[in-house]
């Protein structure tokens, strides 16, 4: 929650972006996601941590778990379009998170990824 927040904390928090659909696929969110890793650069943070939906969960939860449904969208096996994004920009997987939003498309689950920031002393 944004309630804890630490003005004197080492993390950058991304909370939600989006690109509106006419205009995906264009760059944008890449262009986010570069700004907020030169943010973390300029301040010193270590790292930027972020939740991301498991966007297609939905289709799969009836069958595999939502750590399994992680393990073959990062292994190439399904197709999720918000994990791919972020891993592509350089974010780890580190785990799922149970009940983390309320959405139904991701069954409540949210992937914790981590971008550390290779310039932090």
């Amino acid at each position: 929650m944004f309630t804890t927040h630490d003005p004197k904390g080492d993390t950058l928090y991304g909370a939600d972006i989006s690109t509106h659909p006419k205009f995906q696929r264009k760059g944008i969110g890449t262009m986010l996601y570069n700004f907020r890793k030169n943010l973390a650069i300029r301040m010193n943070l270590k790292r930027i941590v972020l939740g991301g939906r498991l966007f297609n969960y939905y289709k799969h939860a009836n069958r595999i778990s939502a750590i399994e449904y992680s393990r073959k969208v990062i292994e190439g096996e399904i197709e999720d379009p918000v994990l791919l994004f972020q891993l592509k920009n350089g974010f780890k997987f580190i785990k799922v998170l149970p009940n983390y939003l309320y959405d139904r498309r991701s069954m409540n689950y949210s992937n914790f990824l981590e971008w550390l920031n290779p310039y932090h002393n």
